[in-house]
């Protein structure tokens, strides 16, 4: 897990955002993007590992999750986590380089919307 210093003008302890791309210029990118928030950014570089690091940090805050990845997609990812009694209410904004399908974008909601179901 690569995790930035906490930014300066956070008291204690920042909430965390995860940046989740199996590219590496993808997730510098983002962190540059982020750079500036008070924010800790923690990234992972697959499905699998971002579900690791969820599970251990209880103050992420949200999961900026690249759509196509190998092995376990964006998709898959966020199902999982809404899985998880301690991962499922944890935000996920699917982000992708590439040109992205109406059924992608409905793949997404519904990934997400498991959220709203389990609590129904």
């Amino acid at each position: 897990m690569n995790a930035e210093a906490l930014p300066e003008n956070c008291p204690a302890r920042c909430p965390a955002i995860l940046v989740v791309d199996d590219k590496a210029n993808n997730i510098l990118a983002m962190q540059r993007l982020l750079h500036g928030l008070d924010a800790e950014i923690l990234t992972a570089n697959s499905g699998q590992r971002a579900i690791e690091i969820a599970l251990g940090r209880p103050d992420i805050a949200v999961v900026l999750l690249d759509v196509r990845m190998p092995g376990m997609n964006g998709f898959e990812t966020a199902e999982t986590l809404r899985l998880n009694n301690s991962t499922r209410t944890i935000p996920v904004i699917f982000v992708t380089a590439e040109s992205v399908d109406a059924d992608q974008v409905f793949r997404g909601y519904r990934a997400n919307k498991r959220l709203r179901l389990d609590h129904v």
